[in-house]
């Protein structure tokens, strides 16, 4: 008996919102045996669907709200660059820690204006 199209999808994208739930909790190996579970195609179509999934018309910072909860505040070290700056990015980094948010807009921001005297000079 073959799948349609439609129980397909429905299948990939139940799939799918599991996975969204796990990802964050589960380890990581056993998720790994479910998507290796899956053929190229359904692999395709498994990222396809999610992506349908992902409201565009929100701000990224809303998308990927859950990245300023994955970095605690650092306790105070003396010199520790404070969250939201572009050393702070930096701290995170050397850390091996995912920067928050904040420290991400501000590296970003940083590095278009670095960027962009860069250009101006060379002009």
């Amino acid at each position: 008996m073959t799948e349609t199209s439609q129980a397909g999808a429905e299948r990939l994208l139940l799939l799918g919102l599991d996975l969204a739930v796990r990802v964050r909790d589960d380890d990581p190996a056993q998720l790994a045996d479910l998507l290796d579970g899956l053929d190229k195609e359904e692999l395709h179509q498994l990222v396809l669907t999610l992506a349908r999934c992902v409201d565009i018309s929100l701000p990224v910072s809303e998308i990927v709200w859950w990245r300023s909860l994955t970095s605690l505040p650092r306790a105070s070290r003396g010199d520790t660059p404070p969250c939201g700056t572009s050393r702070g990015y930096k701290a995170h980094m050397r850390a091996r820690e995912l920067p928050d948010l904040a420290c991400e807009v501000a590296y970003r921001r940083e590095e278009r204006e670095r960027k962009a005297r860069t250009r101006r000079a060379s002009t």
